[in-house]
């Protein structure tokens, strides 16, 4: 049966695109993990590579991205720049030292079966990056509209890992500037929709601080949470 399915908040996608910082934050945080392989042989693959924001940064860099993707539309964008585009991750075959899902993990419902699927495509001693919306106390219509089942805390991170049996070897919350903004949002009673220039505004001022200001609160809160899981 051919997949029919079709992300639900794409105009989200599209104002997020105005996010110039913070896409280069994520794939910063990419690379940092990245080069603790060899350049020339690294194995990445992206799983939920949507429009392919990351991947294309990535191949802008040097680095050739594999990618999982489920929405038909976005299957083709991909394969624009890209040889390999699955539609389904039990079709990968292969075993990668790199393995990142970037704000993925919340719209799967069994999230467990997900990363365990994720674990049988990693080489040993890969890394598995995991970066999502974090603390359920800032869910709002956003969320609702993009089709989250949750947002993630530390305690979450932990017990995926004692499940699936993957090492969690890091685990930090980011953005805290951020944090408050989504607080914010949500007492107020903020829509489905973004405005572009209120998220460009964020992206040109704020953002820049928030990420300084994280080495202060990475342990304590932050609008997002990271992971890096080992085999």
């Amino acid at each position: 049966m051919a997949n029919t399915y079709s992300y639900q908040a794409r105009e989200i996608l599209e104002v997020l695109k105005c996010s110039v910082k913070y896409s280069l934050y994520q794939c910063n945080l990419l690379e940092k993990e990245i080069k603790k392989f060899n350049p020339k042989t690294v194995k990445i693959l992206d799983f939920g590579a949507g429009i392919g924001t990351y991947p294309d940064m990535l191949k802008d860099l040097g680095y050739k991205v594999d990618c999982v993707e489920i929405d038909p539309d976005m299957i083709n964008v991909l394969k624009i720049n890209h040889a390999k585009v699955y539609d389904d991750i039990s079709k990968v075959k292969e075993k990668y030292d790199i393995i990142y899902s970037l704000n993925v993990l919340e719209h799967i419902e069994d999230d467990e079966k997900t990363l365990a699927k994720l674990k049988s495509c990693l080489k040993k001693n890969g890394e598995l990056i995991i970066f999502v919306p974090a603390y359920e106390i800032i869910y709002n219509k956003l969320d609702v509209k993009s089709g989250h089942y949750r947002r993630y805390r530390k305690k979450d991170f932990k017990k995926l890992a004692e499940n699936t049996k993957l090492k969690l070897v890091e685990v930090k919350y980011c953005e805290p500037i951020g944090f408050f903004a989504g607080l914010s949002y949500r007492i107020v009673g903020g829509g489905e929709e973004l405005d572009s220039k209120l998220v460009s505004i964020y992206d040109k001022y704020l953002f820049p601080v928030s990420i300084l200001a994280e080495p202060v609160t990475k342990n304590i809160f932050g609008k997002n949470i990271l992971g890096i899981f080992t085999k």
